[in-house]
């Protein structure tokens, strides 16, 4: 089954090596949640990512969960405007 974008994100924490997103599924099931970096986004120091997870495969209970991702790399150095993407907003971070 094909990942899809989580419900929604809700913060972005940026590190040194890597950016981590906090956001909500709106059912019980998802799993393996990921950044996914939008390609060719890394363009004058602004990156997007889609924050998408494995979706549950049958029926689910209907509730509001936490859910949280982890980006490595080295683009946090070398970039200073973070967008993250869900079904229903986007956040996004500006390093000064």
């Amino acid at each position: 089954m094909t990942k899809k974008k989580i419900f929604e994100v809700q913060e972005i924490h940026i590190y040194q090596d890597s950016i981590r997103a906090v956001g909500t599924v709106n059912t019980e099931g998802w799993k393996d949640p990921e950044l996914i970096l939008r390609p060719s986004s890394c363009v004058g120091g602004k990156c997007e990512f889609d924050f998408v997870a494995q979706p549950p495969d049958g029926p689910v209970t209907q509730v509001m969960l936490p859910i949280d991702a982890t980006y490595k790399s080295g683009i946090v150095m070398v970039n200073n405007h973070f967008i993250v993407y869900a079904s229903n907003n986007k956040k996004g971070l500006f390093l000064e």
